[in-house]
């Protein structure tokens, strides 16, 4: 019993202990199964991501190829800058002669119309041979009128210079009188100051010696009958003036009792007192100062008398001057003379027309390019026709743009094109700017018979460069604030994968024509990728793409 129930106990035991490590196992492949499936989850996980990272990286790309512009490169070359300047123009007439005539002759028949060719020679107009008979005469006429005007001119002048002469002479007597009269008065001005001056110098010597004085018997000094009377006659002026000069001061002395300094008798001056001397003193002092301004009003009268002299003989010889031109100039006889000669030149001239029977000819081979003269009226100082000269050939004229003239020079080849033939090798005569329009009109010159006046032509001139390492198409050139740069592809690695984007680059444009230019930078050789066109608007930095052919 007890063993049945330890084998019944050992059997469950058994059971409980299978049912545990069946728990535990099932726990086991539970725990197992759940690593499992974590690991599943997260491959797959992983394996979503990189599907949705791909799947972003395709939508990437793809908004990338439509949202990114696309451009067109060249790479640099070489080549050279041809310009083709070209313009239009007329023939016109190189040189135009005026065709004369004599004026004021009736016009009686005309021959030929503008646009006409003539040959040199040929008969243009006839003109009246009865006006122009007319026409001699009056001239004959004209010239005997301004002769006798000429000879009336003469006499007249002849009289009129004759007035000249005789007021000439009359104001030299005049010059001559004035002359001697203020002479005379600057003589006697002299002659007064040379008084006064010897009475103030004989003054002077009687107060430096008054006793001192020749004695009556002297010979030397006492004159003789005859001499005394001569001296006297000498002496006489000279008292005069002295006796006008102090003649109150000489009163004024004798009234004092004093005995006169010019008197011949010796000086007895009685016993003076010491107030008779002071007296006698202050006599002699009014004295000296009265012959003194005596001197000084001579001088004044001589200086007055000098001035008045000078003054009267510049009025003279101005009244001389002014009798030897006045009057008018008349030029009527010369001017005459030179009509009567320019008449008689007219006068010539229609004698030989009137020898040709008054026939106007063509002086050269030409066309008449304009008339001036009707049938019926009477000619004029103009001339009667104008014709371009063919014999010295034709010029083309036209005009090109300013910036294509730089291109263009005198005596450079050059051709035309006109009436499906091309006129080659051609040389320009010369430039000329013409500042109203900023054209340059070009003239060249053309033989006799290679166009007609009034065609029409292109002119066509094509200058070539050197050759540039550089050149690109001109799309590719940019210009900023009078700067040149273009734009330079470059490849840049991004997670991405490699992009394209754009690079500005400095350049100096050399010479350029509307298709291309020639350029220079450091920066640019002729392997880089210079975009030359673009779907839109790039700058710098820029993605691109290169546009699909």
């Amino acid at each position: 019993m007890n063993k049945r129930k330890w084998n019944i106990r050992e059997r469950l035991s058994g059971l409980m202990y299978d049912r545990r490590q069946a728990v535990i196992e099932d726990k086991i492949h539970v725990i197992e199964d759940k690593k499992t499936n974590w690991k599943n989850s997260a491959l797959k996980g992983f394996i979503a991501l990189l599907m949705v990272m791909l799947a972003f990286t395709v939508i990437s790309r793809g908004a990338a190829s439509v949202s990114v512009i696309q451009v067109e490169v060249e790479t640099p070359a070489p080549r050279k800058i041809e310009h083709i300047v070209e313009g239009q123009g007329t023939v016109e007439k190189n040189r135009e002669l005026a065709v004369l005539t004599q004026p004021d002759i009736l016009v009686k028949t005309i021959y030929v119309s503008v646009g006409e060719t003539v040959r040199q020679g040929d008969m243009l107009a006839l003109l009246d041979p009865e006006s122009i008979e007319e026409r001699i005469e009056e001239l004959e006429h004209e010239i005997q009128i301004l002769k006798l005007q000429n000879e009336a001119a003469g006499s007249a002048a002849a009289k009129e210079q004759q007035g000249r002469e005789k007021e000439k002479q009359r104001a030299q007597e005049d010059y001559n009188r004035t002359m001697e009269e203020q002479g005379s008065l600057v003589a006697q001005a002299e002659e007064d100051l040379r008084r006064a001056q010897d009475a103030l110098a004989a003054f002077e010597q009687q107060q430096a010696a008054p006793s001192q004085e020749p004695p009556a018997d002297d010979p030397a000094t006492d004159p003789q009958p005859e001499d005394q009377e001569e001296t006297e006659e000498q002496e006489k002026p000279e008292r005069k003036n002295e006796q006008d000069i102090s003649e109150g001061i000489k009163d004024e002395g004798v009234t004092q009792g004093m005995i006169p300094y010019d008197q011949g008798a010796p000086a007895q001056e009685p016993e003076a007192t010491g107030t008779d001397a002071q007296a006698q003193q202050d006599q002699a002092e009014i004295e000296r100062a009265a012959l003194e301004e005596g001197v000084r009003s001579a001088h004044r009268a001589l200086e007055e008398a000098l001035r008045s002299q000078e003054k009267a003989r510049t009025d003279a010889a101005r009244r001389i001057e002014d009798a030897g031109t006045g009057g008018t100039t008349d030029n009527t006889s010369q001017i005459n003379g030179i009509t009567i000669e320019d008449k008689l030149k007219e006068q010539n001239k229609l004698k030989e027309l009137k020898e040709n029977g008054g026939s106007i000819l063509a002086p050269v081979d030409g066309v008449v390019t304009q008339m001036n003269i009707v049938t019926g009226q009477r000619t004029t100082d103009t001339a009667a026709f104008t014709m371009a000269d063919i014999t010295s050939g034709m010029r083309y004229v036209a005009q090109i743009e300013e910036e294509d003239a730089k291109y263009l020079a005198a005596g450079e080849a050059v051709s035309l094109k006109a009436g499906g033939k091309v006129y080659a090798d051609l040389k320009v005569l010369h430039m000329e700017p013409d500042e109203e329009n900023g054209m340059v009109t070009v003239t060249i010159l053309l033989e006799q018979g290679t166009l007609s006046i009034g065609d029409t032509a292109t002119l066509e001139a094509v200058k070539q460069s050197d050759t540039y390492p550089l050149t690109l198409p001109i799309g590719a050139v940019h210009s900023e604030n009078g700067k040149y740069y273009v734009y330079v592809l470059e490849e840049e690695e991004t997670v991405l994968g490699t992009q394209l984007t754009t690079r500005r680059v400095d350049v100096t444009v050399e010479e350029q024509n509307g298709q291309f230019a020639a350029v220079t930078s450091e920066l640019l050789s002729d392997s880089s990728r210079v975009i030359t066109d673009s779907e839109g608007y790039i700058q710098a930095g820029d993605r691109v793409r290169l546009r699909e052919s």
